[in-house]
């Protein structure tokens, strides 16, 4: 089987395995509201969120150290069976325990990244950027298509419906060779005064800038992670969105990053800028924006407007903060990216709670104003890195933002 078909294989698989995840984000809140009543459903909905960011955190150390030693296309099996488990087991859910359950074969669940580990053997380095734009590409088209049918279909039959198509794609993956990287052996005989990749790694995690990029990533990710928890909660209460509203709320979401992806906006940027860390800084700044015009905004087109600097900045974070990481050690990328995903997954079991928290105590305007401050704090750390001129710059617009919205948010407060 030659490389094209190889490739066509995997995108369309990862299109699929997007599409079923996603057929159960807008329904996923209405079946928490039919076991919890009141308050407590958003409680509860924060703790689904967080039972399934543990097992994926546990999930994803246990996959990327599958995939090095028995093959990508090994861990791709696993995660399949794993979503068909987890989709059979939603379909029969009746109670929050068998919800919580519903959950756990998520652990497995880790297409993308086995996807990336399989590209990266059947692709050259020259073309493997291009081919992780393409599979975000694929992975937008699944969750555009998947939560409007999801909203249409409604919980039991969208739960078996992904169920089958993960069965589906199971199928699909038993046309795909069997593959495994290569380990470069040393080009010196002294192996004695070589490094070794635990030393290797000791050094860089000690390493000021490579922590300072690591606590870039928890700021954007507690960010990202708050708005992604909570939206459907605030969607639901502050707007009155059902779910087939959502539906259209999250494919619009994935329309933005597959434009954001499409017209290169992050090449533009990198371009422009002198590195990665002024990119972060005023695409932070830029979402922070976003985020304080949200409850200035009613559900019209202008809210559909300041959701596009949020949606598109948290696109562009997602990729250039993943590339610094891998920067700093090309020997060590494969560690790097697990740890850029371990540090997005630790933040998820506490963002839905937090998000939850503050929505229910300080509404709609406190939600946003704590996301902004996160991406707020993400610039000013980014700058660090970056020149004290640009962090001049993030501190003056960040001030004239807050001023404005300060007024709002101690209306809602007091």
């Amino acid at each position: 089987m030659n490389n094209t078909t190889i490739k066509g294989i995997l995108l369309l698989n990862i299109s699929l395995y997007a599409f079923c995840y996603m057929m159960q984000q807008p329904v996923l809140p209405e079946m928490v509201k039919q076991f919890v009543v009141g308050d407590d459903a958003a409680i509860a909905w924060a703790k689904v969120q967080t039972v399934f960011a543990g097992v994926q955190l546990i999930g994803g150390l246990i996959a990327g150290v599958l995939s090095d030693k028995l093959g990508a296309l090994k861990v791709l099996y696993l995660s399949a069976i794993s979503s068909v488990l987890s989709y059979a087991a939603l379909a029969s859910t009746s109670s929050m325990e068998t919800l919580y359950l519903a959950q756990l074969p998520g652990v497995f669940q880790h297409t993308f990244m086995a996807t990336s580990a399989y590209m990266a053997v059947v692709t050259t380095p020259a073309e493997r950027s291009q081919m992780l734009g393409n599979m975000q590409i694929a992975y937008a088209a699944g969750m555009i298509t998947g939560p409007i049918c999801g909203g249409y279909i409604g919980q039991y039959n969208g739960a078996v419906a992904a169920a089958v198509v993960s069965l589906l794609s199971t199928l699909l993956l038993l046309f795909l060779p069997s593959v495994k990287a290569e380990v470069k052996t040393a080009e010196t005989a002294d192996e004695s005064k070589k490094q070794s990749r635990m030393q290797q790694l000791r050094i860089l995690l000690t390493h000021d800038e490579f922590i300072t990029l690591c606590i870039v990533k928890v700021f954007a990710a507690t960010a990202m992670g708050v708005w992604r928890a909570t939206a459907s909660l605030v969607l639901s209460e502050t707007f009155g969105f059902g779910p087939i509203e959502q539906a259209y709320f999250m494919s619009f979401g994935s329309v933005v990053g597959v434009v954001v992806v499409g017209l290169q906006l992050i090449k533009f940027l990198e371009n422009k800028l002198p590195g990665t860390a002024e990119v972060n800084s005023l695409v932070g700044v830029i979402a922070a924006v976003g985020f304080i015009a949200l409850p200035m905004s009613s559900v019209d087109f202008t809210f559909w407007v300041a959701l596009v600097p949020v949606i598109a900045s948290m696109s562009i974070l997602r990729s250039t903060i993943t590339s610094a990481f891998t920067k700093h050690d090309p020997s060590l990328s494969g560690t790097l990216i697990s740890i850029d995903m371990a540090i997005g997954t630790g933040v998820s079991l506490y963002a839905p709670t937090l998000g939850t928290y503050v929505f229910k105590s300080f509404g709609f305007p406190g939600l946003t104003a704590l996301c902004a401050l996160s991406m707020v704090l993400m610039a000013a750390v980014s700058s660090r890195i970056a020149s004290s001129s640009t962090f001049m710059l993030v501190t003056v617009v960040v001030l004239v933002g807050f001023s404005a919205y300060a007024n709002d948010l101690l209306n809602t407060v007091y």
